[in-house]
């Protein structure tokens, strides 16, 4: 038995957080018994410990208070106490497994860690990204996370570029890529947008304004207030393109009034945008059947899942070159790779795709084949099992 810890995971009443590892959860129950824990922060409306099932997975859940606090030293103790009461809650449930699949480092790592240290368990680590690249670098030496490391026999990364940054942090780590991936037959390829030089051209960006406090990019780390800065003046400089282009602007954090202000307008018609707000996953595949280019203007990444998904269904990609972004967007041949919070840049791309319409169809169908040749989401979990067995020598 695997234990599968998230600290990300849908929710009755977040039904939309953790998709991904929902998705992971599914393609590895088909081939070993996962047992779920999905750990939280404790609010007087949630129990300490809970269970819920979804898409037929059953889901423990174990709560308990955490405070939001910037100092390194507060957070590694909330997370000393944390990791002591889960275990102490969850032994005898745990006695029976092999394995600790954690995800997301800095957290269910952690916990993950110290379970395998007491259980004298096996653990693989996936790392998401922002762990890596922004809170372990913070919180390696605090009381509570320490050492974690040493209890860690993979650490599972979703780009070649993550797997440098942990050998950077941890020189003795054992990495290993494994690519999320894409779910090919949900994302699929819709030629008919490129046939009509007519329609508008649509770009997309979903990446939301959310305010990030554990960076310092605030409400642009996912690139949101670069893109508005940079199709403002686009269309300032270009009103002609108001009739022949449309942003459609989506992601946590989107409201209308929040996108007019970061404007400086009352009317987001002017600059032809649409607000479409945080979107389910089925809503995320028909904006990505009617998009031409899909946005992805990050600060910092890890392999931006919105990527793959637009590459699937065979749209042209503009994105940061951050982390392991170029691994799925190759300059010149899917999309195109800019420097991250270059506006200019990011101007002069936009432009030039739009005045090269042409360019749309080749570029969306080697998007797709990209996608077809190196992550199709199927190679996750079989990449996942094949880890398992090394670790347990089982093979």
């Amino acid at each position: 038995m695997v234990l599968f810890l998230v600290n990300t995971f849908p929710s009755l009443e977040r039904p939309k957080d953790g998709a991904f590892n929902l998705r992971a959860a599914k393609q590895l129950s088909n081939s070993v018994k996962l047992k779920i824990i999905h750990l939280r922060a404790w609010h007087p409306k949630r129990k300490f410990i809970d269970t819920y099932q979804i898409d037929g997975l059953d889901i423990s859940v174990f709560s308990f208070p955490l405070l939001p606090n910037s100092s390194p030293r507060i957070l590694g103790l909330q997370l000393l106490i944390y990791k002591n009461i889960f275990l102490m809650t969850f032994r005898k449930k745990l006695k029976n497994i092999e394995l600790i699949h954690s995800v997301g480092a800095s957290f269910s790592g952690v916990v993950g860690s110290y379970v395998a240290k007491k259980l004298i368990k096996k653990h693989i680590a996936q790392c998401i990204g922002s762990d890596i690249n922004f809170s372990l670098p913070k919180l390696t030496n605090s009381l509570g996370i320490k050492g974690w490391e040493n209890n860690v026999d993979y650490f599972g990364c979703n780009s070649n570029e993550l797997a440098e940054a942990i050998k950077k942090l941890y020189s003795a780590a054992n990495t290993k890529v494994v690519y999320r991936g894409v779910d090919l037959q949900e994302f699929k390829f819709n030629q008919q947008k490129f046939l009509d030089p007519r329609e508008k051209i649509y770009l997309l960006f979903l990446g939301g304004l959310s305010y990030r406090s554990e960076t310092s990019f605030g409400r642009n780390l996912k690139g949101g207030i670069t893109v508005l800065k940079a199709w403002k003046l686009v269309i300032d400089q270009n009103p002609e393109l108001n009739d022949r282009v449309e942003l459609l602007y989506g992601g946590p954090e989107t409201s209308v009034e929040l996108l007019e202000n970061k404007l400086e307008t009352n009317n987001l018609n002017l600059y032809s945008i649409k607000a479409i707000g945080q979107l389910s996953k089925e809503e995320v595949k028909l904006f990505m059947q009617k998009a031409h280019i899909v946005l992805v203007p990050s600060m910092a990444e890890g392999l931006p899942n919105i990527a793959m998904e637009a590459g699937a269904s065979g749209c042209v990609i503009i994105a940061t070159d951050v982390g392991g972004t170029h691994e799925v967007v190759v300059d010149g041949y899917n999309g195109k790779l800019i420097q991250a919070g270059d506006i200019n840049q990011l101007i002069a791309v936009i432009k030039s795709i739009i005045e090269n319409r042409g360019e749309l169809k080749v570029m969306g169908q080697n998007s797709r084949k990209l996608m077809e040749d190196k992550f199709d989401k199927k190679q996750f979990s079989q990449d996942y099992i094949s880890l398992y067995n090394t670790i347990l020598n089982k093979y």
